[in-house]
């Protein structure tokens, strides 16, 4: 049981070792555990004429204090890489969307950068002074109590400041959190920097399966993990729609038939959309939102990400025609 809840044993489990010796027994009564796995510890038994009981001396030899630990990652330097967009001559005469992309994906890499994080212990903003008057409170009553245990009043009295601290940890805690989420219910760019402190100074733990097997072939990198799950999800559709017989009696189609060879209503194709139209948009995109990476980027280099965008949409608004 002491091992599962990660203490060890320090003074020696030996019949030469007992704590308790008699004129005819001779017993292992007293240990000494710890979970500083680590560390260094000198113990000693000492033997008195007033007990048959030993005493056990421990001595820390030296504590080796943990560092904070630190953690490596990689972060874009928006400063340099917005400069380097608007000095930046690339061509795109066919306004191809998957060019842009790539070029984009490019210059994101070429200005990332290594950081180093030092994971400091979890902060707790929501505790106050009325917290820690409360608990001093109930800690100089506890060893009121200490001193004269059998008196009715002090019992009643830390009894009361244990409940009273225990409820004020408890509703301080939640309204806190309450009110933080509240506040910024309604812009996303606040909530997330919210989401971001509450989480900040935590360890991150990797949580992505340990290896994923796809046709035989194991995958171990995360990234590599992540691929097969978007090429997984992307193709799924297209390869079951594929395996749907054609001409199965049992399937049922509801298909919209016309009383003349060309539809004349206004919704059987869409009119393709023009480069005012996607740079008016891109113009009102609201920095809080998450957008397309072309879209992302169109504060640095506007004019070629709306040609883009544009070429891209009529493509699109093709393919869902035909």
């Amino acid at each position: 049981m002491l091992k599962s809840a990660g203490y060890d044993i320090l003074n020696k489990v030996d019949e030469n070792y007992c704590t308790r010796e008699t004129m005819t027994t001779s017993t292992i009564l007293d240990h000494i555990c710890s979970n500083l796995h680590d560390d260094q510890f000198h113990v000693t038994i000492i033997e008195s004429p007033l007990s048959d009981h030993k005493q056990i001396f421990m001595e820390l030899k030296k504590y080796k204090h943990n560092t904070l630990e630190r953690i490596s990652y990689e972060a874009v330097d928006y400063y340099t890489l917005y400069n380097t967009m608007k000095t930046d001559k690339f061509i795109n005469e066919d306004h191809e969307y998957e060019t842009l992309a790539l070029h984009l994906k490019s210059q994101i890499q070429l200005h990332k950068r290594t950081k180093i994080k030092i994971l400091n212990l979890p902060q707790k903003d929501w505790i106050n002074k009325d917290i820690t008057d409360g608990i001093c409170n109930r800690n100089m009553t506890w060893k009121k109590l200490q001193g004269n245990p059998k008196d009715k009043v002090l019992q009643e009295t830390f009894t009361k400041e244990r409940k009273h601290v225990h409820n004020l940890i408890k509703n301080t805690k939640k309204n806190y959190y309450y009110t933080s989420f509240k506040d910024c219910n309604s812009d996303p760019k606040k909530m997330w920097n919210l989401i971001n402190t509450l989480a900040n100074n935590k360890i991150k733990r990797d949580t992505h399966p340990p290896k994923l097997v796809v046709n035989g072939k194991s995958f171990i990198n995360g990234n590599d993990i992540c691929e097969q799950f978007n090429s997984f999800f992307s193709s799924i559709g297209s390869e079951l729609a594929g395996k749907i017989p054609k001409n199965n009696p049992d399937t049922f189609f509801n298909t919209m038939t016309y009383l003349y060879e060309e539809p004349n209503h206004k919704l059987a194709t869409f009119e393709p959309c023009t480069l005012e139209e996607i740079s008016k948009i891109i113009k009102n995109l609201d920095s809080n939102c998450s957008t397309d990476i072309t879209l992302g980027c169109s504060r640095v280099a506007p004019s070629t990400s709306a040609a883009a965008a544009t070429t891209n949409n009529n493509k699109e608004l093709v393919q869902v025609y035909l």
